[in-house]
């Protein structure tokens, strides 16, 4: 409790009596006459309490970011560097607003408003996206997989680098994107064993880029890492920044940022 020692001070008339108490407390003294025992008594209360809510963040620290949001009045801003597992966002407004190397894994995000938005460096993986407004919001370094895009607006928005995979998608947008078919190129076995080697890097495939939340190589990932690069240049880069990275993958295209600079491409 941060108590280091109690002296008694006992009255000399009445030696079982006593006058006074001296608590050090954190290096300072505290002075608690006997009829003021209910302060020391909530000296502890205070002290266990600060010590209950210390442990609560430590703990809260290791969660992830969990948002639920619906028919919210105000303009919100916009995320960077996340990773937000489970959204659950309904009727916001999102207008004008930054994204910047963020991950969202499963839930949803419907009937929201993102226009003039811009979205740099950003994975939707499994979220439902229907019925939202991206009206020319801008898109560069993008990956949709596995999301429903039904009844969304992207007109007047534009696309850099934005890939599609498995996706419920507009025809009005098929043009305009990467459209990547499901497990198109098998990685080679060699190139397999070294994804898996990497899975165990927290510091690298803690949010499971390159495989799958039941351990499994994401082939259709690979597939667009294969398309850019060679397999030989992927394994050296895996094999180096393995023992070498220290920095967390956020998304696919932390990879092809970290590759091109490694390549100097």
């Amino acid at each position: 409790m941060g108590i280091v020692g109690i002296v008694l001070l006992l009255d000399s008339i009445y030696p079982d009596h006593i006058l006074l108490i001296i608590i050090i407390y954190k290096n300072k003294i505290i002075l608690a006459y006997w009829h003021c025992e209910p302060f020391i008594q909530i000296l502890l209360i205070m002290t266990n309490k600060k010590n209950n809510q210390s442990k609560f963040k430590s703990s809260n620290r290791k969660t992830r970011a969990v948002l639920n949001l619906s028919n919210y009045p105000k303009k919100l801003k916009g995320t960077t560097y996340r990773y937000i597992h489970k959204i659950n966002v309904h009727k916001c407004c999102f207008n004008d607003a930054i994204f910047q190397r963020v991950r969202y894994r499963a839930g949803h995000i419907t009937a929201s408003l993102f226009r003039r938005a811009i979205f740099n460096n950003v994975d939707f993986i499994f979220v439902n996206l229907k019925s939202c407004n991206f009206k020319k919001a801008k898109f560069c370094d993008v990956l949709f997989y596995g999301c429903d895009l039904t009844e969304v607006d992207f007109s007047g928005s534009t696309f850099k680098n934005v890939y599609l995979v498995n996706c419920k998608l507009p025809n009005a947008i098929k043009e305009k994107v990467i459209v990547v078919s499901p497990s198109q190129i098998q990685p080679s076995q060699k190139l397999a064993d070294m994804i898996l080697t990497m899975r165990k890097n927290t510091s690298l495939e803690k949010y499971n880029i390159l495989t799958t939340t039941n351990h499994k190589i994401n082939n259709s990932i690979i597939s667009i890492l294969i398309s850019l690069y060679s397999e030989q240049k992927l394994i050296q880069f895996f094999k180096k920044i393995t023992i070498t990275n220290k920095n967390q993958m956020y998304t696919m295209h932390d990879y092809i940022y970290s590759i091109d600079k490694y390549y100097k491409k």
